[in-house]
């Protein structure tokens, strides 16, 4: 008798029938933590037409919350899209993981493209990441989205006690690249949201520091 193969099932979190504001974080998070992804470049390519679909989709259902004639359907649409889009990320990536290769390493692969593996935990996804950038000395920060117009406050640290403003203080995205950092030196680093008056998912002004993250500039 053959013995099956074992594969990893990649899963999304949410599908289609998410409400989109949060359909939209959660496709937001994905592409912030692939992009430059290393672990994965088959999807590289298809990110800047996967953002540009999602800020399509973001103008698209605030338009529809004016009920303007025909644009819950136009935002239906773009939503339809979007979710294909990332459906063939998630492909592509349980395609990448079940390669000898990564099979061993998977699920911690897919935790960081912020998907799971069926049949483990769901991971909670972090306030702040952080990641290695192409260069020495380069690190790019990465906040969870926390919804359309957000804005993020970044502050970094040597010992973790005594933050100061990062060179790019205040961002309207997610990620955060930042340069400069020493080779061999740790670094801590935190992000605290400022979201806007009309804010749908949580109240408005600015809000807490995440905990710190730490990594060793290289």
């Amino acid at each position: 008798m053959t013995t099956p193969i074992k594969k990893h099932q990649v899963v999304l979190g949410y599908d289609k029938d998410t409400p989109t504001p949060e359909f939209i974080t959660n496709s937001q998070n994905i592409h912030d933590v692939l992009l430059g992804n290393t672990d994965f470049p088959d999807v590289q390519s298809l990110l800047a037409q996967f953002q540009t679909d999602i800020d399509t989709l973001m103008g698209d259902h605030s338009k529809a919350l004016t009920r303007v004639k025909g644009s819950a359907a136009t935002a239906n649409e773009q939503k339809a899209l979007v979710y294909n889009e990332v459906e063939l990320i998630r492909a592509t990536i349980q395609s990448d993981v079940n390669k000898p290769v990564n099979f061993t390493n998977g699920v911690a692969m897919v935790q960081g493209a912020s998907m799971y593996i069926k049949g483990h935990t769901i991971p909670v996804k972090p306030a702040i990441s952080v990641k290695y950038g192409e260069l020495s000395g380069e690190l790019i920060v990465i906040a969870l989205s926390v919804g359309h117009h957000a804005a993020y406050e970044w502050a970094e640290s040597t010992d973790g006690i005594t933050f100061k403003d990062c060179a790019r203080r205040v961002t309207l995205e997610t990620r955060n690249p930042q340069g400069g950092f020493t080779p061999g030196t740790t670094y801590y680093f935190r992000v605290k949201p400022v979201l806007p008056l009309k804010s749908k998912t949580g109240t408005p002004g600015e809000g807490n520091w995440s905990q710190a993250v730490k990594i060793l500039a290289k």
